[in-house]
């Protein structure tokens, strides 16, 4: 099977997906870029063994810096939040391989890629069978000097902010006009890279939506309202200083 991805230079090539089966796991890769990566791959402990990872996030989706025989990439494994952590941190109700949140966000990254979409490139992808349930974890490319939007704006003058805060919803847009709702778009979800590039991640509740529908045309002020909401508490925190928050609804009513 095959999808068509772009590369970082924005050249659209084929990507050989693959999928390895190994009793009760399943690897989707590109196989492209990777020779059949093993499960251990997708344990931190490995890469920790050899030297090579590095703790990013510790909250829900952890994930670490690894370094691939491909270059830098992000591992993250797929956690619960909420209330349902209480009763499993990892665990998720197996219905089948193609709808485990792993191999999902895997295929619909490689779409997007395929658009010039903001998004990482995706490496490989694991679904680890238990009985009723599964875990799961995923390999993108890392994103070097990626900063998450709120930690952008504290080194930024205004004219610079501006340009960051507009991007951001420039990229939000572009993602509704091609048909993709991610319904978690806070301001931890937008990476700023060293060119001050927007990047757009964690797309394991995202979905497609039919382009004229209902549910489409509400799906871009859900994520901007969404992302509204993120600044509103991360200024109550301290996180996120008053004017930016103050511009990015400005922005947003105009």
């Amino acid at each position: 099977m095959g999808a068509r991805v772009s590369n970082t230079e924005g050249v659209v090539r084929l990507v050989q997906a693959a999928l390895h089966r190994q009793d009760h796991i399943r690897i989707l890769y590109d196989a492209d870029q990777l020779q059949r990566p093993s499960p251990s791959w997708f344990d931190p402990e490995y890469w920790h063994g050899q030297g090579e990872a590095t703790l990013m996030d510790s909250g829900r989706g952890a994930s670490w810096k690894v370094s691939t025989t491909v270059g830098p990439a992000l591992l993250k494994h797929y956690l619960r939040g909420g209330q349902m952590a209480r009763i499993t941190r990892d665990r998720y109700v197996f219905t089948g391989w193609e709808r485990s949140r792993a191999l999902r966000e895997w295929h619909l990254l490689a779409q997007m890629q395929a658009m010039n979409l903001p998004v990482p490139q995706p490496l490989a992808a694991l679904c680890n069978q238990q009985g009723q349930f599964y875990t799961a974890a995923l390999l993108c490319r890392y994103i070097e000097q990626a900063r998450r939007l709120p930690v952008a704006l504290q080194d930024c003058n205004p004219a610079q902010a501006e340009t960051l805060l507009r991007n951001a919803l420039h990229a939000l847009e572009t993602l509704h006009s091609a048909g993709v709702y991610h319904p978690d778009m806070n301001f931890g979800n937008v990476l700023v890279d060293a060119a001050d590039k927007i990047w757009l991640i964690d797309f394991d509740r995202a979905r497609w939506q039919r382009s004229g529908t209902l549910m489409h045309r509400l799906s871009l002020p859900r994520m901007q309202a969404r992302l509204q909401r993120s600044a509103q508490r991360l200024q109550v925190r301290g996180e996120l200083q008053p004017q930016h928050a103050l511009r990015l609804e400005q922005l947003l009513r105009d």
